[in-house]
């Protein structure tokens, strides 16, 4: 019996709202799977899902994402995959295990800066523009006018430019 894919596809959204921490909820769920299950033909469904839509080419930058060390992007080469050997796979895998947690380190750590970013957004915008305009005003009045002169950046008497300065 062959299994449509629309059905395949209803399931694994049935799948995946099944709760992690009720593992009996799955084992029941995929216990109802059709019988027989038509392996055959899921896997060469899956070989003509992946040449249509290979994962370097899917959308979203989800491809970068990947880390260079995971199984997917190692085993993509067919003739490198026939040449790596076990201690190769179990060095991938350390290497991606280590990027993984600093990844969670630098999310630990980021978060919070990041929340308290967006929640202080108006006053942090206030704030730094203020400070600009008092560090400029400063410039520009121990320089007599000279925009930049103190900063070295610009050597531009204000007086080359009388309407924009009111002078």
């Amino acid at each position: 019996m062959l299994i449509p894919p629309q059905i395949i596809l209803a399931r694994k959204k049935e799948l995946l709202e099944i709760p992690i921490d009720e593992p009996e909820m799955l084992h029941f769920t995929l216990s109802k799977l059709p019988q027989p299950l038509d392996i055959e033909y899921l896997v060469s469904e899956t070989v003509v899902l992946f040449d249509q839509y290979p994962p370097e080419k899917l959308g979203g930058g989800a491809w970068r994402k990947i880390s260079p060390y995971s199984v997917l992007k190692t085993t993509r080469d067919p003739v490198k995959l026939a040449n790596q050997t076990m201690k190769d796979g179990e060095l991938y895998l350390d290497k991606q295990a280590a990027q993984i947690r600093r990844e969670q380190v630098m999310r630990r750590v980021t978060t919070p800066v990041k929340k308290f970013l967006v929640r202080s957004r108006g006053p942090l915008g206030f704030t730094t523009i203020a400070v600009a305009i008092a560090v400029l005003s400063w410039c520009l009045g121990r320089n007599n006018g000279s925009v930049g002169g103190y900063l070295g950046l610009l050597r531009v008497p204000l007086e080359r430019f009388p309407a924009l300065f009111g002078r």
